[in-house]
């Protein structure tokens, strides 16, 4: 059987990471994880695995991992599928002899040789199975699918009766689901399951191209009087795209702790020492958790745990959902090698006022509720956050990771520091303080990366992601999303003057993008260009808000159709939007003050297109349409028009005497107008008079009883279909005329026509006068 001494020799020189893994998925069809600048290596379980000095002779050691040699174990497994691998760098019946030389045959594994096998298919040996969805063996030795989750069954039997199994073992990707993780065997009494007692796991960042997490986990049971001998531990990934890259198995007929032991706050308020606050350990039975152990708050009640010492963690977990607080006394600090977790039914506030010290790459598994980090977090490494609640990052945070969201929200304020990336897959970032080169997101000034590339994860039931600007806050930094059709969004909230994104935006190949200013009062700017994006899929402008496109020479020069469906999008003089999408008003305001170029078409099918600038396409106001020259009193450039039936023209006037486009609002087309409406289904003309500040009021300079003629369209090649019982004219907003509109037509132009009518009481004096007379000859009779 192995001993320890050759299993600390195998562990020490034997691991190391293989860079082909995920280009290998990759070719596949199935890599899913993005680069995150994370670091490669933690400082508890990633310094090592943790090596059992298991009492007793009675000990076995199996290993299917890595080694530096090439000879023993350079592959941790061969087979998916059903078939099995047996260990391949130690085994209690192998004894560092490679299978060749010890007689046993070759089952036929990969890319491993026949000469020299390299495994200890040893019928007695423990073996790991693979089922569940169908799975490949990746070039670098790990199990691997991207088409559901995997499950494993690892076998076992032991020439002794067990006190305890030290189970450890490293994947890549999506995670194992810890729930599935079970110990099975069978007695006189039928077949038993029994959960680990201990457990810690860590993260790290791949050491591959294509990024993702690496997952080390390790756990044991204590089975003492149990006498079980023959046994199987089951385990099952969360979901596609796991690679099971090595496992370690250690076995003893005693028991011997080498998981730190966990512990569980059950008290109210108290010192993180005070032993009373803490419920009973089944292990090991003393109350404290142990260093580096995991520890859950299950209080009853509000509760505030104070640090009288700094500790080291493995994961934190809420479990209730009353709040706590964990504080500090003279700046003790809790040093975390997992992260945070709530459960489903943690739906309170769990506040952090404690310094926290990123001792690995730490996930927060926030499932309900909110944790609120108000203590400054440092450490070399970032963190990761998923489930769907709310985790606030509060303070002025020293880490030097990166930092990425893959669900429900994080939001951001403060002067953070960290240099990794920051990635944003599912789920949403809200900034609330400026982010450039310093601030909220860090000291990096590397491009934010928004969205999961649908191609990628199509797999895992993704959504999409935004990034939300809380207040009047700019954030500097380019930002790129990934190709898709998940929704990707940018957005604000919570403004006065406004919030702004700067920096250039890179669409990449997404089809689903989605501009938010949230309220009625929110200004969401875009002043450093926006390009990419894919011809089938659309922009989308869907708050309530004002969304407005800036900077003077700036190109928006996206391929996607823009859907203006609520709020306004305003395009600023000086920009343009260049590119090759059509442009459609669709329930919200669009404005135009700067150009819009390129290709493709403008429609207003509801809603308004307004403004003082330039459109260098065609243009067509359908019926529920409404098109409003001028920003203010003005004229707007287009090319040709179609004007349907039930569409609307909104005309300002200022000045009766003025000249279009400063007395009068002008359109001034560049090639023809199409008429398509009908007696029946008539262009509704609205007309108002406005006072030079804009606000509804007299006509300068109008006399109501002369005739007067405006031009307020002029086209360079005619109008088709002009006739004027094809127009309704809307005057209630036109102050004080006392006379009839109508439309003409004047060459190549469209005239209003106001004509007035005589006044009443100069017809009643004539009528009143022929009356007198005629009484009076009556009279003389």
């Amino acid at each position: 059987m192995a001993s320890n001494s050759k299993r600390q020799n195998v562990i020490k020189s034997g691991w190391r990471d293989r860079l082909g893994l995920w280009g290998c998925i990759a070719a596949a069809g199935g890599a899913i994880w993005i680069a995150t600048g994370f670091s490669v290596r933690g400082s508890y379980l990633f310094t090592d695995f943790l090596n059992p000095w298991l009492d007793g002779l009675n000990t076995d050691y199996s290993a299917w991992n890595y080694t530096s040699t090439g000879n023993l174990g350079e592959y941790p497994f061969y087979a998916a599928n059903g078939a099995p691998n047996f260990p391949t760098s130690a085994a209690p019946y192998g004894d560092w002899t490679p299978a060749s030389v010890a007689g046993v045959s070759n089952p036929g594994a990969g890319s491993w040789t026949s000469a020299n096998p390299s495994a200890f298919w040893d019928s007695r040996n423990p073996r790991i199975i693979q089922n569940g969805a169908p799975a490949f063996v990746t070039s670098s030795g790990g199990i691997y699918s991207y088409q559901g989750p995997t499950s494993f069954t690892l076998q076992g039997a032991t020439p002794y009766n067990l006190g305890t199994v030290v189970f450890q073992f490293q994947t890549e990707g999506t995670t194992v689901d810890f729930s599935s993780i079970l110990l099975k065997y069978t007695d006189a009494t039928g077949s038993h399951t029994v959960a680990p007692n201990e457990w810690i796991q860590e993260f790290s960042g791949s050491a591959s191209s294509f990024g993702g997490l690496t997952n080390r986990v390790a756990l044991q049971w204590s089975l003492g009087g149990l006498n079980i001998s023959s046994y199987q531990i089951v385990f099952i990934a969360e979901g596609s795209s796991m690679s099971l890259q090595q496992v370690l198995l250690d076995t003893a007929s005693n028991y011997a702790a080498v998981v730190p032991s966990s512990g569980k706050w059950t008290g109210a308020s108290g010192n993180w020492s005070n032993t009373s606050m803490w419920a009973q350990n089944t292990t090991n039975h003393n109350y404290l958790p142990q260093e580096n152990g995991n520890v859950t708050f299950a209080n009853s009640g509000s509760s505030t745990v104070t640090l009288d010492a700094g500790h080291s963690v493995g994961e934190l977990t809420f479990d209730t959902p009353y709040s706590a607080t964990i504080a500090s006394t003279g700046g003790a600090a809790i040093t975390s090698n997992t992260g945070i977790a709530t459960t489903t039914q943690a739906t309170g506030e769990y506040d952090i006022n404690a310094p926290f010290v990123l001792n690995a790459l730490n996930l927060f598994h926030i499932n309900a509720g909110s944790v609120v980090m108000n203590g400054p977090i440092s450490g070399s490494y970032g963190l990761v956050k998923d489930g769907n609640g709310t985790l606030t990052l509060a303070a002025n945070n020293t880490f030097s990771g990166g930092l990425e969201i893959e669900a429900g929200t994080v939001r951001v304020s403060g002067a953070n520091t960290y240099g990794g990336a920051t990635v944003v897959l599912f789920g949403n970032l809200v900034v609330a303080a400026d982010a450039g080169a310093t601030g909220a997101l860090g000291s990096s000034t590397s491009t934010i990366s928004l969205g999961a590339d649908s191609s990628l994860y199509e797999f895992l039931g993704g959504t999409g992601a935004g990034i939300v600007i809380d207040g009047d806050h700019t954030i500097s930094r380019p930002i790129a999303m990934e190709n898709g059709s998940f929704e990707k969004v940018l957005g604000t909230q919570h403004t006065a003057g406004g919030a702004t994104f700067s920096g250039a935006i890179a669409l990449g190949t997404a089809t689903n993008v989605h501009l938010n200013a949230a309220a009625a009062t929110d200004i969401l700017s875009f002043s450093g260009g926006m390009s990419g994006g894919a011809t089938n899929g659309q922009v989308v402008i869907d708050g309530q808000g004002t969304v407005v496109f800036t900077g003077n020479g700036r190109q928006y020069s996206y391929g996607l159709t823009t859907n203006v469906a609520s709020g306004i999008l305003r395009i600023d003089q000086g920009a343009a939007v260049s590119g090759s999408g059509n442009v459609s008003v669709n329930g919200g305001q669009l404005i135009v003050r700067g150009t819009i170029g390129g290709s493709g078409s403008v429609s207003v099918n509801s809603g308004t297109l307004s403004g003082d600038g330039t459109i260098n396409r065609q243009i067509t106001v359908s019926s529920g349409g409404r098109l409003s020259p001028g920003f203010g009193i003005g004229s707007i450039a287009t090319q040709a028009e179609t004007w349907a039936g039930g569409s609307t023209l909104h005309i300002e006037l200022t000045n009766a005497n003025g000249t279009h486009g400063s007395g009068w609002d002008q359109i001034n087309i560049t090639g023809g107008l199409d008429l398509q409406a009908t007696g029946a289904n008539r262009v509704k003309i609205e007309l108002a008079t406005v006072t030079s500040s804009g606000a509804l009021g007299l006509l300068s300079s109008f006399d109501p009883q002369a005739s007067y003629t405006w031009q307020f369209v002029s086209t360079s090649t005619g109008i088709t279909g002009f006739d004027p019982s094809k127009f309704t004219i809307d005057a209630s907003a036109f102050r004080g005329a006392a006379g009839d509109f109508s439309v003409g037509m004047n060459g190549n132009s469209l005239v209003l026509q106001y004509v007035a009518v005589p006044e009443p009481c100069a017809a009643s004096l004539i009528l009143g006068g022929t009356l007198t007379a005629f009484y009076r000859r009556r009279r003389r009779f």
